[in-house]
């Protein structure tokens, strides 16, 4: 189903946002973490509902628990969001993007959000933000149970230990749903959605051994993923279904001290099978199966010289795909921290990427200044580059769609300017003002005859102002509100989006909470999540509606130290659509046990 689709917390007093820690780290680039506490408490299913709660990020859902749901960030599309698990990528390299509605949240000891782009060691496809997801590092053993609306299961169990040795981790995760839920077309009643069913088995295995000189590190991560295609809902498909096996597996060599200094190598695969029935398809087979497989083995190291901490780093990596030719594709970063003194730190770093025969420089330069406790001032300049996904390349040609070999790489210029002010333990604000300039950006358009063909567009204009304010008035009592305005413009073309905005960046994003907490034994979380107006066609005829969901969760914490949680969403029933013809639930609940052994 993938292949089919053309590319394009509330505050629960466990969330730290800030835009850095005490540590050597990039302080010129905001940064939110979310613990292991605050996962667990915050009632999230998936990676995509637990980042549709926080600043900037708008996630693309194509409809009920269990499908695709993609995130834009500062009006950037998916392809530039990048998603990393202890240093792997996740990003399909068909379409570019990580399927963050497919992601378990079991396991992880750490979620870090850091907005914007740059070069350094992320590089490509990093244009909008980077998701960093740390597996569990200590012990704990904990049991997990959902039952929900929609006919919803959920079961699972993390189990991770220690000893002088080195660590293992291993969960699991089993979601079932029927996703059987009434929706409208044209504002009229059109039944029940069917064949919206999904079955999950997802799983995660990591072992670290202490050996002379170094760690070895092994990780694993799998899953199968079976659901109905229902399609739009103009093109019901009830009979056919989509089945899907995932895996990633990694071997690394840590030499890093607790400082983080010394060399990492790592080794890494990870692909994906997909198994497409349909016994009533008219043109063509009614069994199809499609695939990818990428390779990527990767070397960096740290080291400190002075009051500067310098971090080098080669990958190389090697794509397979079905239906599509091979490609290779090599990164070099060098990026230097230093210390100025008097609060002063900054960030130089340049990198190169090649794309098979293409290729280019990345510069970036940063600047942090903290005058004082509780103040930090934040300044960023620098260029992404993202090469084109094999799907923009080698799209089969069809009358209705085409891919384009003779894509560039697309190019953005990226300024931003940060305050991050936490003047006492009643408050925090953070404000950021961002611009980027694009070249070559990569479009898919309508062309001759209705036939969609991705294009370097050109130019690119775009800018955005991002805040985030978190109030505790009392004891218990927190709020938090979030806005991100953002634009992205056509410039420099003379096709279908030429002086208009691109499709599918909603132009802001806001949201925010009020968090009760009187005791250590129940909390109370209010939520209001929105969306603004979405264009769904490169010439601004298609429009998606602007989207507010308001939801309430509930939690307890009993005896026995078991946490019982109650999550309702959509409570206004507003059934908003974040992609055309693919309608969500509305009002739905899931109830939730966890308990800690």
């Amino acid at each position: 189903m993938l292949l089919a689709v053309p590319p394009e917390l509330p505050d629960l007093g466990e969330v730290t946002v800030a835009a850095h820690r005490p540590r050597r780290d990039d302080r010129t680039q905001g940064t939110i973490r979310i613990t292991a506490e605050a996962i667990r408490r915050s009632g999230a299913r998936t990676l995509g509902e637990l980042l549709g709660r926080q600043a900037g990020l708008a996630i693309r859902s194509y409809g009920e628990p269990g499908a695709l749901a993609t995130a834009s960030w500062r009006g950037v599309g998916a392809e530039g969001v990048l998603v990393v698990r202890d240093g792997v990528r996740l990003n399909d390299p068909r379409l570019g993007q990580a399927d963050l509605g497919s992601i378990p949240l079991e396991g992880l000891e750490e979620v870090e959000i850091r907005a914007g782009g740059g070069s350094g060691p992320y590089g490509a496809d990093a244009a909008g933000g980077v998701i960093l997801l740390t597996s569990a590092r200590r012990p704990v053993r904990r049991l997990d149970a959902g039952v929900g609306t929609l006919g919803e299961q959920a079961l699972g169990f993390t189990v991770t230990d220690r000893d002088t040795n080195g660590r293992h981790g291993l969960s699991m995760r089993q979601m079932r749903a029927t996703n059987t839920f009434p929706f409208t077309r044209d504002g009229r009643d059109a039944g029940l959605r069917a064949n919206a069913g999904t079955d999950q088995l997802q799983g995660t295995f990591d072992l670290e051994r202490t050996l002379p000189g170094g760690r070895l590190l092994v990780q694993w991560m799998g899953g199968q993923f079976t659901k109905g295609l229902p399609g739009s809902i103009r093109q019901p498909s009830p009979r056919a279904s989509q089945s899907d096996n995932r895996w990633l597996a990694a071997l690394t060599w840590d030499t890093r001290d607790e400082r983080g200094l010394g060399e990492e190598w790592q080794l890494s695969q990870q692909g994906s099978e997909t198994r497409l029935a349909d016994p009533e398809r008219v043109f063509g087979p009614p069994v199809s199966t499609s695939g990818y497989r990428s390779t990527e083995a990767r070397f960096r190291k740290q080291a400190g010289v002075g009051t500067h901490v310098l971090d080098a780093g080669l990958t190389t990596t090697h794509h397979e795909a079905s239906r599509f030719p091979d490609r290779w594709q090599q990164a070099a970063f060098l990026e230097d921290l230093w210390d100025l003194g008097a609060g002063w730190t900054s960030v130089a770093s340049v990198r190169f990427e090649q794309f098979a025969r293409q290729g280019g420089l990345s510069p970036r330069l940063g600047l942090s200044w903290a005058p004082g406790p509780g103040v930090l001032w934040r300044l960023r300049s620098g260029q992404t580059l993202r090469a084109p996904t094999l799907n923009d390349l080698y799209w089969p040609s069809s009358p209705d769609a085409a891919g384009n070999p003779d894509l560039r790489p697309e190019r953005t210029w990226q300024d931003e300017v940060g305050l991050d002010w936490e003047p006492d333990q009643t408050w925090d604000v953070h404000l950021t003002a961002f611009s980027r300039v694009g070249v070559d950006t990569i479009v898919w358009q309508p062309g001759a005859g209705g036939r969609w063909q991705p294009a370097n567009i050109g130019r690119t204009v775009g800018a955005g102002l991002e805040t985030r304010l978190g109030w505790r008035p009392l004891p218990g009592l927190s709020v938090t509100l979030h806005e991100t305005w953002s634009r992205t413009i056509d410039g420099g073309s003379s096709g279908a989006t030429a002086g208009r905005e691109l499709p599918f960046r909603p132009d802001h994003v806001a949201g925010g909470s009020v968090t009760w907490q009187p005791g250590t034994d129940g909390w109370g979380t209010f939520r209001v999540d929105h969306q603004g107006r979405r264009f769904s066609t490169a010439s601004e005829t298609g429009r998606l509606d602007p989207a507010t969901v308001l939801g309430l969760q509930l939690g307890w914490q009993v005896p026995d130290g078991s946490i019982l949680t109650l999550n309702l969403d959509d409570l206004a029933d507003s059934r908003p659509v974040y992609q055309p013809g693919y309608p969500t639930p509305g009002r739905s609940g899931l109830l939730s046990w966890s308990r800690t052994y």
